[in-house]
């Protein structure tokens, strides 16, 4: 049951991971892109509850 959650927090905290470090690049970090990464990770983590991963 244990691992089956850490499994989960994975799979969930992948997509908001990978756009915090989009935020944290300096090359590319702008205004511009803050909002554009929010609704990528929305989108991704719908698509993880609706495929039913979460």
């Amino acid at each position: 049951e244990d691992v089956t959650i850490m499994k989960e927090y994975v799979t969930a905290m992948e997509p908001v991971a990978a756009c915090l470090d989009n935020l944290q690049a300096e090359e590319k970090a702008y205004m511009g892109m803050f909002l554009p990464s929010l609704f990528i990770m929305k989108l991704k983590l719908e698509k993880l509850q609706s495929d039913g991963n979460l």
